[in-house]
């Protein structure tokens, strides 16, 4: 068979795989959960998804027989492994592999290449699945030699990459490996480079190197010839010169003379000899290699240990380089990669690459300075040069030093687009590379830190990046929390560069201990592989609407609203969420609630609560619910209570309910409720609320029995209620007026009225409040009024802010902060402006920066120095949302929908003309309100007339 064609051959198995998986999705048809019980015998090692719907599975102890290597199918548990099997194309008796522990666990072509306990020198690759005779084949490689080309003393471990620099497509292994006589930062360390090659079996078996050439134009076999079967095989190179077949590893140890690589000016102490992550990044064709270092203890202030490096790999040669000089560390500064001066650790666990929606590239990493167990769960973004805007070369740009390095801090990225006068936008570029401390990062700067201020409840045990979101998966519950999958968004300034991020929080609706986790980047599916309690469960996220009836004494949130709010009347008008960090719902119990309110009826559920061991844990079931009427609470809550229903007494006026807030002034705490006719707060007789400090309580317990719904001020078509600071804002239609919360408010309200229709021309549709200043979204556009709220409100001066695009009314605000409230966009914020025409049959986003009272656009391009609208949906849309992986928008008249965006090209203006309408089967719909977020669990709600759906 000739080698040319050996490419196509594995590119066609590639697709077979493919097929398979298509098949193993239908199997699975998107469950909500399935449960399973893995075969007796069977401890569970590490798991990795292949793609979305193929996990695999290998064995944590040594006796799992075929289940050495296992597929799970969405149902059961397939073996992977026989006793007997071909190795390398040669027919093997014993399975070397066969019954062992799998230490190693990683896909490639969606199939799993590993390694097994009590032979870390070994890299074995499944090449092909059971068939029907149940014969497997697989392919090793052994014997893998250090930097000193001696066998390594074992392998740390390996990254799969494929890279671009040639006109067919190559693929590589690097490995960490161990030197011969000693441990992995030792004398002889280094990175091994191996590639996957085709090549005839008998040259493989006489180790005869194999001719490149010949893939150009192979010669013609003679008829007196034996043809040789071509194979593919992982073949070692000598990483040092590019030689295939050649074996030897690229050097590092801690050898001042041998490693400028890690040491700074020979402040190096010792390299963790068990911990490395290795990365490869296809986009700037650069390996990562996280280290965890420390410096000696009487390192002096300009020595010290950086402890992440790059590779370059160009005609198979790999260099290793440090990826910043050592010069930018400060004995001040925490560096969060490196350290000088004596006895500093900078411990990093992992390294990974996000691309955001601006054009942008960065880093993430896990850790920073500290010892191991102290930066587990820290996680920071750095900016990557990019040398990709200089014209140069294919070659120069993948050798120079500057692409892919870390990038010099507060610099304004380069644009390119394409050439013509309406030249498509091709991306951003950073390339000034840092060199000095006040020109880098440290871990107090916002732009960075991923969480914010916030911190993860336990170590990290994977992380992946989508779009502009940072997502990390805790398989254990810590620190007072659930373990699950949490993620951070990413808040962009006017040049497209990230500036903050948002506080932790969950994401997708997993509470469980997560063993592996993937997302397909077009369906927005996450698919988990949890340990709950005594089971596993394999479960993939999807709009979920129960129009069947419950379970005895079970019902899921579905089930609950629409039992409380039924469709005959009118359902869910509004639908807010509220996290257990807000003020008035937490103490030593924490808390969340979730309000639903209806035609006349709040809804209040408690979507999480502390167990008996102070772990917060979301609630899924929901079958005590508690009726209540006269618009009061009267007799005292059951204590299992989970959701309460109010209705009648004074909300009868009020009609349809539309808003509501939790305030929380000088000790104490109301709940605030506004609609059509009018504002109640909940009280008892002298107007007092619960105290702050105990919190809402477990089922609602602060709630007396003499506390009622009260109408406050002379109000109709409320909009929207917010409480900052000690005052309500009240958004109608027509105004936005400031209601006191101090003193006797209920009886004698203090109101001033901030702006009213006749002051901008138009009706109200949105308000955003924050200490310095006010968004109002109206029929006519945007407007920005600056304003001193604490000392001198009302004295309010408008601007209007013109929106690249169409003229059309603002329908809703979207806010992203640092700290999780809505009022502190002012701060280093990210505001999503939704605006759209039901006439015209238009809706548009656009993204706004706003910092230190500035208000400016973030610069999204379509083409060439035109700032345009981050989406054109091409239809009206009355609702925006997004957690920085999925755009989600709704629409609620004509033909009700719920719209997903699928992936895009990151930094241009997206079409949504290839989105997707969510498949939600809950019968006829006459609107769809509000879009928000479970805090408990992450899951997306959605609700309207027919109740609440949900992605989870």
């Amino acid at each position: 068979m000739k080698i040319k064609y050996a490419y196509f051959l594995l590119l066609f198995a590639f697709i077979v795989h493919a097929d398979q998986n298509d098949d193993q999705k239908s199997q699975i048809n998107n469950p909500s959960q399935i449960s399973a019980v893995a075969p007796q015998g069977f401890l569970l090692g590490p798991c990795v998804f292949g793609n979305a719907y193929t996990l695999f599975c290998g064995a944590g102890s040594e006796g799992a027989g075929d289940f050495t290597l296992s597929q799970f199918n969405g149902t059961s548990f397939i073996p992977l492994v026989r006793s007997q099997l071909t190795l390398n194309y040669e027919p093997c008796d014993k399975n070397p592999f066969y019954d062992k522990e799998i230490t190693h666990l990683k896909p490639v072509f969606n199939l799993p290449l590993f390694m097994v306990k009590n032979d870390q020198k070994t890299i074995y690759y499944l090449s092909a699945l059971p068939n029907q005779e149940q014969k497997i084949s697989a392919l090793s490689v052994t014997n893998i030699n250090d930097a000193n080309g001696k066998p390594c003393n074992g392998i740390l471990d390996f990254t799969f990459a494929e890279t671009t620099t040639s006109t067919n497509p190559l693929w590589y292994l690097f490995a960490a490996v161990k030197g011969h006589d000693g441990v992995f930062g030792s004398k002889g360390s280094g990175i091994a480079l191996l590639k996957f090659k085709a090549r005839s079996t008998q040259d493989w078996r006489n180790n005869v190197e194999f001719d490149e050439h010949q893939l150009e134009e192979p010669k013609e076999e003679k008829k007196d010839e034996p043809a040789h079967d071509v194979k593919f095989f992982i073949n070692t190179m000598d990483a040092q010169h590019g030689i295939l077949g050649g074996n030897k590893a690229v050097p590092f140890d801690n050898e001042p003379s041998d490693s400028p690589l890690i040491q700074i000016n020979g402040g190096l102490d010792y390299i963790n000899e068990h911990a490395v992550d290795l990365f490869w990044e296809d986009n700037f064709n650069r390996l990562y290699i996280a280290l965890q270092v420390k410096t000696k203890d009487d390192a002096g202030p300009d020595q010290g240990a950086c402890a992440l490096l790059v590779g370059q790999l160009w005609n198979d040669v790999l260099t290793l380089r440090p990826i910043v000089p050592g010069s930018v560390f400060s004995p001040e500064a925490e560096n969060i990669i490196g350290a000088v001066g004596p006895g500093n650790y900078v411990s990093l666990h992992k390294v990974r690459a996000l691309h955001s929606t601006t054009g942008m590239q960065y880093l993430i990493v896990v850790g920073g300075n500290g010892k191991p167990e102290e930066t587990n769960n820290k996680v920071f973004a750095l900016p990557m040069s990019n040398m990709g805007n200089q014209h140069l070369s294919f070659e120069e740009l993948y050798r120079t030093e500057k692409h892919g390095s870390l990038a010099k801090r507060a610099i304004n990225p380069s644009k390119r687009f394409f050439p013509g006068r309406f030249g498509r936008f091709i991306g951003r570029y950073l390339d000034e590379v840092a060199h000095d401390p006040h020109e880098f990062y440290t871990a107090q700067d916002k732009a960075v830190r991923v969480g914010g201020d916030s911190e993860l409840p336990g170590a990290i045990k994977e992380i992946f990046t989508a779009r502009d979101c940072v997502i990390a998966f805790i398989d254990q519950d810590v620190r007072g929390q659930e373990a699950g999958a949490f993620y951070s968004q990413a808040i962009f300034d006017h040049h497209g560069c990230i500036a903050a991020w948002s506080t932790w929080k969950r994401i997708q609706g997993s509470s469980a201990g997560i063993l592996a986790l993937s997302i397909d980047h077009q369906q927005f599916a996450f698919t988990f592989f949890e340990r709950m309690a005594d089971r596993l469960v394999f479960r993939v996220n999807e709009w979920r609407y129960d129009s069947s009836l419950p379970a005895k004494n079970e019902k899921n949130l579905s089930h609950l609203v629409r039992e409380a709010l039924p469709q005959h009347e009118y359902g869910v008008q509004g639908l807010f969420d509220f996290d257990h960090a807000y003020p008035g719902l937490s103490s030593d119990v924490k808390s969340s609630l979730l309000i639903a309110t209806g035609n006349k009826k709040v809804l209040l559920i408690q979507t999480g609560v502390d167990d008996q061991k102070g772990i917060f844990r979301a609630r899924h079931n929901f079958s005590a619910l508690a009726y209540r009427n006269n618009g009061s609470i009267g007799e005292a809550l059951p204590e299992n209570t989970d959701a309460l229903v109010i209705e009648g007494g004074v909300l009868n006026e009020l009609g349809s309910l539309t808003s509501a807030e939790i305030a929380s002034v000088n000790g104490q705490s109301w709940l605030i409720v506004g609609g059509v006719g009018g504002i109640a707060i909940l009280a008892d007789k002298e107007g007092r609320g619960w105290p702050t400090c105990d919190g809402i309580g477990k089922s609602f317990s602060s709630l007396k029995s003499d506390f009622y719904f009260q109408k406050i001020g002379n109000y109709a078509f409320v909009q929207k209620l917010r409480a900052y600071n000690e005052h309500l804002y009240v958004l109608t239609d027509e105004k936005l007026d400031c209601i006191s919360l101090i003193g006797d408010f209920q009886k004698n309200v203090k109101t001033k009225t901030l702006v009213t229709k006749n002051d901008l021309n138009s009706c109200f549709l949105d308000v955003l409040i924050s200490e310095a200043c006010i968004l109002m979204a109206t029929g006519c556009g945007l407007f920005f009024g600056a304003e001193d709220i604490i000392n001198a409100p009302g004295s309010l001066t408008w601007q209007k802010i013109e929106l690249p695009g169409l003229a059309l009314p603002i329908q809703k605000f979207f806010t992203i902060t640092s700290n999780n409230r809505e009022s502190q966009f002012i701060n280093k914020g990210q505001v999503y402006v939704l605006s759209g025409s039901v006439a015209s049959g238009q809706g548009e986003v656009h993204r706004l920066y706003l910092d230190n009272g500035q208000i400016q656009f973030v610069h999204d391009y379509g083409f060439t120095d035109f700032v345009s609208r981050f989406i054109s949906f091409g239809g009206f849309r009355t609702n925006f949302a997004t957690d920085g992986l999925i755009h989600l928008s709704t629409r609620s008249v004509g033909n009700p929908l719920i719209h997903l965006l699928p992936a895009f090209v990151a930094g241009k203006a997206i079409a949504s003309s290839k989105g997707y309408a969510a498949q939600v089967e809950f019968g006829h719909v006459s609107n769809i309100r509000y879009i928000t977020k479970n805090s408990a669990t992450g899951s997306w709600l959605v609700g309207g007339d027919f109740g609440v759906c949900s992605y989870e």
